[in-house]
């Protein structure tokens, strides 16, 4: 059953981040799931959340996003810095991105 927008939790009212490493982000049965590598399914609350934060080796369907954006969960992609440098495989992704605009 899909949730009813006008029975929302107020930004104030919410744990304020949860953060998502290595798993797979879905929607089942009208919930948001995160499964593990082990393909544990764990529902998240996303309308009891103000921000989700990606960390790297995580995936996010378009349903998923979708649901986030209808609860007001904001959704953050965050990286890793080691040394001071950024992760390797953003670099990569920058500059695929930036050959396939051209």
């Amino acid at each position: 059953m899909p949730a009813r927008p006008d029975i929302r939790v107020p930004l104030r009212d919410r744990d304020p981040f949860l953060h998502v490493r290595r798993g797979m982000l879905d929607v089942e049965d009208g919930a948001v799931v995160v499964a593990d590598v082990n393909g544990i399914r764990t529902q998240v609350p996303v309308g009891a959340l103000a921000c989700l934060m990606l960390e790297p080796g995580t995936s996010i369907t378009h349903a998923a996003v979708k649901a986030c954006a209808e609860q007001d969960c904001l959704l953050l992609w965050t990286v890793r810095v080691v040394s001071g440098c950024i992760q390797p495989a953003l670099r990569e992704v920058r500059e695929a991105t930036s050959s396939s605009r051209s």
